[in-house]
């Protein structure tokens, strides 16, 4: 967990965790719930999903040789090519850090 969030900001959606609201830039963490932290701003619309939960982050924190493993922020599951623009847009707009990945198949941690 990083330090800009909190388990209470975390919203339960059924099988797939927990759905990213909005980015917090003060204390640079996603949240779930944009009336709890009245300055974080929205995320893009998307066709996919910004996830922010155990299985998704989980899925993509090991490498394909299981030898790094490195904790993502949050998990897009683009609906579309789109999807991606829009969110590589925003993060580098918000000074956010982002990698793609892929399927992961690269050893030593370098698909993350």
């Amino acid at each position: 967990m990083d330090a800009g969030s909190s388990r209470r900001s975390f919203l339960a959606v059924a099988g797939a965790g927990a759905l990213v609201a909005g980015f917090d830039p003060v204390s640079r963490g996603w949240v779930t719930d944009l009336a709890g932290h009245p300055g974080a701003l929205p995320v893009p619309k998307l066709k996919g999903k910004l996830l922010r939960s155990g299985p998704a982050l989980a899925a993509a924190a090991d490498d394909f040789g299981h030898i790094v493993q490195h904790r993502p922020w949050a998990v897009l599951e683009p609906g579309n090519v789109d999807d991606i623009a829009v969110m590589l847009r925003f993060c580098t707009r918000h000074r956010i850090q982002a990698a793609p990945r892929g399927q992961g198949h690269q050893t030593f941690g370098q698909a993350q």
